[in-house]
């Protein structure tokens, strides 16, 4: 008889101590079919979007918005590939605790993010409350090249990083205690409360978060249009033909 009961998307918490002696935290979500579709899509839209513009760019002198719009989607455009492949592996993350410092990596291998902290710096290690699905790949995907995104956070200088968009409430209660337990000076707040010094940008994105926001939803917009007006002629300045 088969199991009619619908599966339950875990991620894997492993905790392990290496031979270093470090502290060694990974999480691995189950990937999203969606998000690797997405992956495709956009990595195939940049790469004929990239082509059009570099032909047009030769044929018209452009206006210093548009250059400055395809600069942005030039350099910018990579970056939310790797974001995008990232998320569609499943989003793999490690916490590092070696010594005085404790690392948060995104990614693997030379594709990767890494934050470096020293330990007496960090404050108000707490679970933050889960969100929806969707919200929670969005703001993975957005916050790669950021602080991060997810259900473990902490603070640093008046800033928030996370990891673990897809843990459970027990696994991310584990990944605490297995953090107090090395580090028994770090404060583990119960819930995601305000520190003794607050700051107003505390919990808001930096710059490369809203410009990564910018290129995902313009391109997702620009891409299936671009076909149709493949043959129209970019912004061109007055008189110049």
């Amino acid at each position: 008889m088969s199991d009619s009961s619908p599966r339950v998307r875990t991620p894997v918490l492993t905790i392990s101590l290496q031979p270093t002696g470090a502290l060694n935290i990974g999480i691995v979500s189950p990937a999203r079919r969606l998000t690797q579709g997405l992956t495709a899509m956009w990595v195939l839209g940049w790469v004929l979007v990239e082509t059009s513009l570099v032909l047009e760019l030769t044929r018209y002198r452009w206006s210093w918005p548009a250059l400055l719009l395809a600069a942005l989607w030039t350099l910018m455009g990579p970056a939310a590939a790797i974001s995008l492949a990232w998320a569609s592996r499943g989003k793999p993350e490690a916490l590092t605790l070696d010594g005085p410092v404790i690392r948060l990596r995104r990614g693997t291998r030379r594709w990767s993010k890494t934050h470096a902290f020293d330990v007496s710096t960090v404050r108000s290690l707490r679970i933050l409350p889960p969100v929806s699905p969707l919200t929670a790949e969005w703001t993975a995907i957005r916050g790669f090249w950021d602080r991060g995104a997810g259900r473990v956070a902490f603070d640093v200088g008046g800033r928030t990083y996370a990891c673990g968009t897809d843990l459970h409430d027990h696994q991310a209660a584990e990944m605490l205690s297995a953090v107090q337990a090395r580090v028994p000076t770090v404060t583990i707040e119960p819930t995601d409360v305000e520190p003794d010094t607050v700051r107003a940008r505390r919990r808001q994105p930096g710059w490369i978060a809203y410009a990564m926001s910018t290129v995902l939803i313009g391109g997702l917009a620009w891409i299936p249009t671009e076909g149709a007006s493949a043959n129209a002629p970019p912004e061109i300045l007055p008189g110049m033909g």
